[in-house]
């Protein structure tokens, strides 16, 4: 198997994992475009922005924010990883948590 099908059963085994996650904690997984290049997963829209964005623009949070942040990626990683395919966040860091609507409730992208 070449690298271009590799990357195509990879993409599938991606998807076909995504459709099965549901959590408060997660962003929700929309579909997937699979039909011309590049492929792309749709998820929902978080208008709130990225943690990355939010410190560079905001500085800090406040212990109280930050202790609320955390708590929601442990629950987003907890029910990843309790999963019967368990599912391992290779990328966690700032860019990949994202807020819903700019208050603290932060979610998995």
């Amino acid at each position: 198997m070449g690298p271009v099908e590799e990357f195509s059963q990879d993409f599938r085994h991606e998807v076909n994992l995504l459709v099965k996650l549901r959590h408060p904690n997660i962003v929700q997984f929309l579909g997937a475009i699979t039909e011309k290049k590049p492929l792309m997963l749709v998820t929902e829209y978080l208008r709130g922005g990225d943690l990355h964005q939010h410190l560079k623009e905001r500085g800090a949070l406040n212990p109280t924010t930050a202790i609320n942040f955390a708590l929601d990626i442990a629950r987003g990683m907890a029910y990843l990883h309790s999963e019967p395919n368990v599912v391992i966040h290779r990328d966690l860091k700032p860019r990949c948590v994202v807020n819903r609507h700019c208050s603290r409730k932060s979610f998995f992208v």
